[in-house]
């Protein structure tokens, strides 16, 4: 691309350049689990989505996140939002290396998925085997 045409284009992605740039801030987890393949994650929430803190201060900014996603193990859409309550934070802290998040992009009315690599593959497991490694992912083991 050359002159006008790449201006042009710059322009257009140009938040989502400059958002490359900076570490993604994130204050939660919500999990979510695949009915299809049985895959169990963690999708962390940027700042700004589902955010307690924001939602007191300005409540009519209140940005949720799909209740239901694509699967990053198995590519269906049975991937849904599972276990309430859990991962909650108001502190904010850099996203981990490598996990799957919320993005909050200012044109969207709700937080876009950025699917990574999947967290855990729970489809063969049995129940016991998979409830032990869900409360270990959540903190309560």
């Amino acid at each position: 691309m050359k002159g006008k045409k790449y201006r042009k284009w710059y322009e257009k992605h140009k938040e989502d350049l400059e958002s490359r740039k900076s570490p993604v801030i994130v204050h939660g987890y919500m999990l979510y689990e695949c009915s299809g393949c049985g895959t169990v994650y963690k999708m962390y929430l940027e700042k700004g989505l589902e955010d307690r803190v924001q939602d007191k201060i300005y409540p009519e900014k209140h940005k949720p996140v799909p209740f239901a996603i694509r699967c990053k193990q198995c590519g269906g859409f049975q991937c849904s939002h599972r276990y309430w309550k859990i991962g909650n934070s108001d502190i904010y802290e850099e996203l981990p290396e490598g996990a799957s998040y919320f993005k909050n992009t200012p044109k969207e009315s709700c937080g876009m998925p950025v699917l990574r690599a999947s967290y855990k593959n729970m489809a063969e497991w049995d129940y016991e085997d998979r409830m032990e490694t869900i409360r270990e992912a959540i903190g309560r083991g």
